[in-house]
């Protein structure tokens, strides 16, 4: 079971989850950590040895969340995110007063709400478009770009994004060592040519992208929801009563269910309604077990960031650097 998820509509300022913080522990409060240009910086160790000092201009506030995912990355693929979706064979209720999941659609809303979508469910897609973050590409990632004597170093691994797209699509470049495209896509704010320049990466392959996907997932995510206050608002603050998060699109069995909504004849969305997630197919990849990867990420940055809420620590965690 991919944790438990949760979900909401309305966009709140987040009351403390830590009704007496120990002494010297940090709040964390989510919207206090942003300078007059929207970046949020989460790192204050690296901030005073001047890692950030060619991209900002003026005095940041900081959170105490870590810059970098705080997660265990070993042993985790493609396949074991399938195997999770694989299992569950009960049907979950996804829409009406009773639903189990937190669904949505596209990052335009005008699209999500004909397919019968909240609109505010827009800022959890990859190509929802909104304040720029500070997003630090892992070392790990770059050790193919640091074999380019053109390498830049941090001066190139910081990088403005203003939609989770960018932050993937830098990941890809950086996995694959391909300097120029990383560049390209680090100078675009348009999520559609992103991923047209993530597409034209080179020495791609499968295998390599499916073994590291889910980290690639997390990262994007993690930094998305832990630097834009609002954003890290909106995922922590969803009701409780959802267990899971789902991106349904049929035209994507990776990042999201390969599936779209269903709807009667008057064209309006069926309630209730419900799914079988180990029946997702991947209809781009010969039927395969549907991923929702982009959900599953979701869920475990949520329950990670109330974690650290929750405990009243949001302290920087250990950091798992292993090899990509």
């Amino acid at each position: 079971m991919p944790g438990s998820y949760t979900s909401s509509c309305v966009l709140v300022p987040m009351p403390s989850l830590i009704e007496q913080p120990p002494p010297g522990a940090a709040t964390a409060q989510l919207g206090a950590a942003h300078d007059d240009h929207g970046i949020v910086v989460m790192d204050r160790k690296k901030a005073q040895n001047g890692v950030y000092d060619h991209v900002l201009s003026r005095p940041t506030r900081f959170l105490s969340f870590q810059s970098v995912a705080p997660f265990d990355f070993r042993a985790l693929s493609k396949e074991d995110v399938q195997k999770i979706w694989a299992e569950l064979s009960e049907p979950i209720q996804i829409t009406g007063e009773d639903s189990k999941a937190k669904v949505f659609y596209s990052h335009a809303e005008d699209r999500a709400v004909t397919k019968g979508f909240a609109v505010c469910s827009v800022v959890l897609s990859n190509h929802y478009t909104h304040e720029e973050f500070l997003f630090e590409v892992p070392l790990a990632f770059c050790r193919r770009l640091a074999s380019n004597a053109d390498w830049r170093g941090d001066h190139e691994r910081f990088v403005k994004c203003s939609c989770g797209e960018a932050a993937i699509m830098l990941l890809k470049a950086a996995l694959f060592g391909h300097l120029q495209k990383y560049r390209e896509i680090a100078s675009s704010m348009d999520p559609a040519e992103i991923k047209t320049l993530g597409g034209e990466v080179e020495g791609f392959h499968d295998d390599t992208w499916f073994a590291h996907l889910p980290r690639v997932a997390l990262e994007a995510v993690w930094q998305k929801f832990a630097k834009v206050p609002r954003l890290g608002q909106y995922l922590v603050n969803l009701p409780s009563q959802y267990e899971y998060i789902m991106e349904y699109t049929k035209n994507d069995g990776l990042w999201g269910t390969g599936l779209d909504l269903a709807v009667d004849g008057e064209g309006k969305v069926e309630v209730p309604q419900t799914t079988v997630p180990c029946t997702w197919r991947n209809k781009r990849r010969n039927d395969e077990q549907a991923c929702n990867i982009l959900g599953w990420a979701l869920g475990e940055v949520q329950r990670k960031m109330r974690e650290e809420l929750a405990d009243g620590s949001s302290r920087s965690l250990p950091s798992h650097e292993t090899d990509v």
